[in-house]
């Protein structure tokens, strides 16, 4: 894996800069409750602009996360990746801000104590350029930036891995992440082709139930073992799938 850059984490500076992005009061807040380690006052704000914030809000609050999850959601998606004894490494491709990778990680890991395993989430981006740019929005997570032929020329993931992709955006090149993973569980976030809204649909492929039905992905390799609501837009879902025959 070839790491283009330090990962670049939300400091003094970003934060200025994303006080201009961001310009909602109630959107900055989850950012100042990040900064004070308050994930619960993250997830309760999250859920009053869903819920009834203005849609300028809710369009800045898309641009740090795009699923609104619950802390039951992460209560559920974390009690099943212990139950299945997966590696404590899981990637996420295609993180973004890595908010969702933030609340994951510090739900999995939140009831640990000193003596036990901790969990890493590992966020995988391209472009490098944007996400370190004075246009882009703040990080929540440590970003690896790796090269666009990356998926092709490099194998990643022990055999009991899990790798997400949260309203991924591209069929072919999930398939080749597909391909170059190493690991037995896959989970894709996103919104279900029946219910699917096509302006948001054109922002996600895969979607949660593709790996089981889409005839163009390998569907003999994958059986689905988790299907479960993931957020509050009833049209999301997580989907995860474990490998038919083991790595």
């Amino acid at each position: 894996m070839h790491v283009k850059s330090e990962p670049g984490m939300l400091n003094s500076d970003s934060a200025v800069m994303a006080s201009a992005i961001v310009s909602e009061t109630t959107v900055q807040s989850i950012i100042e409750f990040y900064q004070e380690s308050n994930v619960e006052g993250i997830l309760n704000q999250m859920q009053l602009i869903a819920k009834g914030g203005l849609e300028r809000e809710k369009t800045a609050l898309k641009g740090l996360i795009w699923p609104i999850p619950t802390g039951s959601d992460f209560e559920i998606l974390s009690s099943f990746i212990k139950s299945k004894q997966i590696s404590t490494n899981i990637f996420s491709i295609g993180c973004g801000t890595g908010l969702l990778e933030y609340l994951l990680l510090e739900s999995l890991n939140g009831l640990q104590n000193n003596f036990a395993t901790l969990y890493r989430v590992t966020g995988i981006e391209i472009d490098s350029l944007w996400w370190q740019s004075k246009y882009a929005p703040p990080l929540f997570h440590p970003i690896i930036y790796v090269g666009v032929d990356f998926s092709n020329q490099e194998a990643f993931g022990d055999p009991n891995s899990l790798v997400l992709f949260s309203y991924f955006n591209c069929l072919t090149t999930f398939t080749q992440y597909l391909k170059a993973f190493q690991g037995n569980y896959v989970g894709i976030i996103g919104p279900v082709q029946s219910n699917r809204d096509e302006k948001i649909a054109q922002f996600c492929a895969p979607s949660p139930l593709d790996l089981s039905e889409n005839p163009n992905l390998p569907l003999k390799d994958w059986e689905l073992v988790l299907f479960q609501r993931f957020g509050l837009a009833e049209m999301d879902y997580i989907g995860i799938y474990s490998r038919m025959e083991p790595c």
